[in-house]
């Protein structure tokens, strides 16, 4: 057990730095590529699901694993539009990851659930007559409600878990719908103060949670 939560710890600590490395990048503090710094941490994540897989050969790991890849490709896209269909395909298979330990059995995933219609919701209302209004085209207005359908698809599975961990996936889940969700009014609506830290700090710490416990368990 020492061992373990040892491990976890070293893991954690580099997932961290990983993180500050993008974040340094940004204002110049490295000389690395914006791009390459900010996938770092995804395919640290994704190297850690996979010796997990190879280790235990649990096939629930299968999904997990494409669904980081497929976030991975997202936050290297080269349009708005090809990161949506990226992170969107990444959410089915989240949905797909969650949807073998559904069970709502306590009353903190209610709470978790009210939590995720605050913010879904609203923002939804907000933002749909501005895209009207700003001329966006149908597709990209039907791809961007179809996306927050996922989302929010793939944050009612998370919280809804049957795992004693399950608040951990919970939490995830709702940063990710804060981060994907400050991009859209920033996109969409208006500037949002320090988005870009805002988006990629809640979002950094979104596949943290969700795949810190990633496990047949």
């Amino acid at each position: 057990m020492q061992n373990s939560n040892s491990s976890i710890i070293v893991r954690t600590l580099f997932y961290l730095c990983l993180c500050a490395i993008y974040f340094l990048t940004l204002y110049g503090v490295f000389p690395v590529n914006v791009k390459l710094a900010k996938v770092l941490p995804l395919v640290f994540l994704l190297c850690d699901c996979i010796f997990k897989f190879i280790k235990s050969g649990c096939k629930r790991l299968i999904p997990v694993i494409f669904a980081i890849l497929f976030s991975s490709l997202g936050d290297i896209s080269w349009s708005f539009i090809s990161m949506m269909a990226f992170f969107a395909v990444a959410h089915l298979f989240y949905i797909y990851a969650f949807s073998g330990f559904f069970s709502l059995h306590s009353g903190r995933q209610l709470l978790f659930l009210i939590i995720l219609l605050a913010i879904v919701v609203p923002v939804f209302i907000f933002l749909l007559p501005r895209m009207n209004a700003n001329g966006e085209s149908p597709f990209l207005i039907f791809g961007g409600s179809a996306y927050l359908l996922l989302l929010s698809s793939m944050s009612f599975l998370a919280i809804s878990q049957k795992r004693s961990h399950w608040f951990l996936f919970a939490f995830g889940s709702l940063l990710f719908v804060v981060s994907d969700c400050t991009i859209a009014i920033n996109r969409f609506a208006f500037p949002v103060p320090s988005s870009g830290l805002i988006v990629m700090g809640t979002y950094y710490a979104a596949q943290f949670f969700l795949n810190c416990r990633s496990e047949c368990s």
